[in-house]
């Protein structure tokens, strides 16, 4: 679903990624993993057109999204989730949800709105709170919820349990998976959890220094007898 080849990026001047090549596959979780610093949020923005890109090409399916702004990659059906600032906090869970809809009509709008809900019934409980009194994990919930209401193709999310109770991280990453099993979405998630993201996934990536140094079977990548050594980011060879 989506290729990145060979891609160089970064913000201006400054490089981040180095000769990045990636598949993301149809109908899977693909596992972004690595140590601070060392790529994960710089290759979701990359594919979402927010970066500078010096060199290689990014696709979805035949599509070059190389180039595109990311409204443009947005309405090719790309939904990303940054870690931060992912909702309007000063607006209740309804607003947020329609703004999310906006170009939809209104009846579309509504039935999306219920399809959130059935994903996410403790949100039907706080539809005239503002996402600013939301607990984390209902915050994601609500993210989560927005992105689907474009019913996009990919959807890619950076760090969805940052500071989250550990109760709550398993919540959400149940949530990722059954946007997975239940309704065919194609997902990147860039994690921090790395045993629980790598179990529940069906492709990982390792980025070390902005460098891929590994690709494939996540379960491969668990047991690799260099792993310790390679997250921690002790070296790229």
């Amino acid at each position: 679903m989506i290729t990145v080849e060979g891609v160089d990026a970064g913000y201006g001047k400054l490089q981040i990624l180095f000769g990045v090549t990636i598949t993301a596959k149809r109908g899977g979780i693909t596992a972004v993993v690595g140590p601070n610093g060392s790529g994960k949020s710089t290759l979701l923005k990359t594919i979402f057109g927010q970066t500078t890109i010096f060199r290689g090409s990014i696709k979805l399916d035949s599509q070059e999204l190389t180039g595109l702004a990311p409204h443009e990659i947005a309405r090719l059906g790309v939904a990303y989730l940054p870690q931060l600032n992912n909702l309007f906090t000063g607006m209740t869970v309804r607003e947020n949800l329609m703004m999310s809809g906006y170009m939809l009509s209104e009846v579309e709008r509504e039935e999306r709105i219920r399809e959130v809900f059935e994903l996410f019934p403790v949100l039907r409980n706080y539809l005239g709170r503002k996402a600013a009194n939301l607990s984390g994990g209902e915050r994601q919930m609500l993210s989560i919820g927005m992105a689907l209401m474009r019913r996009p193709k990919v959807i890619m999310l950076d760090e969805p349990t940052a500071n989250l109770a550990p109760k709550m991280v398993n919540t959400v990453l149940d949530v990722v998976k059954r946007l997975r099993d239940e309704h065919g979405y194609t997902i990147l998630l860039a994690e921090q959890s790395v045993i629980k993201t790598l179990k529940l996934s069906d492709h990982a990536v390792l980025l070390v220094g902005g460098r891929e140094v590994f690709e494939g079977d996540p379960e491969e990548l668990l047991l690799n007898k260099e792993f310790g050594r390679l997250y921690l980011g002790l070296s790229v060879s």
